[in-house]
């Protein structure tokens, strides 16, 4: 990579900050007033780990999160869709449900969130190379907390990953295939249509 690209590496970690169990508003949300305030978490580091409101939606109906009561979403339900938004860059759905109602050694979300939260923010320093000064408090004593952690350095090093292709791609003169593709298939709409009004009016010529 070209020092450019590191500097954009290193940015994109630099001002992602997840908020600790008690910085989560308290005051019910509804869903679209929950799904702008995880967004505003998430934006720092990729618009690409962006939630939206028929993601929320479909994650209550699957059973990864309660419904909401009289439509709001409370503490404990944010702190929850924080963890998945995290999570669903490395794992399936079917993989998060099965880690959320799986036995842990914690009696509150509280704990749980902000274990995760907080490894999380160490697991993601490390990997970008900004190691310094940071404290883990997570001890790997139990099962649980262990597999937070490999969780939390496995999302680190997809995230990295993510942001260096990232910085590459905007230093390369071409657009990957994939990019080029979509770019192509959205101009053939308007093509078609230019060339049936072309046909139009020769018939009415």
């Amino acid at each position: 990579m070209t020092d450019e690209a590191r500097d954009l590496v290193k940015q994109a970690i630099r001002h992602f900050r997840l908020p600790t169990y008690e910085e989560i508003t308290d005051v019910g949300l509804y869903l679209d007033q929950t799904t702008r305030y995880i967004n505003e978490y998430m934006f720092p580091l990729s618009e690409d780990m962006a939630i939206t409101s028929s993601m929320i939606s479909n994650y209550v109906k699957r059973g990864l999160v309660t419904s909401p009561v009289h439509k709001q979403y409370s503490r404990d339900q944010i702190a929850v869709l924080i963890c998945i938004t995290m999570v669903k860059t490395i794992l399936s759905l079917d993989n998060i449900y099965l880690l959320i109602h799986s036995d842990v050694e914690f009696n509150a979300p509280k704990d749980l969130y902000n274990l995760f939260r907080d490894d999380l923010n160490a697991s993601l320093q490390e990997v970008f190379g900004n190691s310094e000064g940071v404290v883990r408090t997570n001890t790997l004593e139990t099962d649980s907390m262990l597999l937070i952690h490999n969780l939390t350095i496995a999302i680190a090093y997809k995230i990295y990953i993510d942001v260096c292709c990232t910085a590459i791609s905007k230093q390369m003169p071409m657009e990957p295939p994939a990019k080029r593709q979509k770019a192509k298939k959205q101009k053939e709409p308007a093509k078609k249509g230019a060339k049936a009004v072309s046909q139009e009016t020769d018939v009415s010529s």
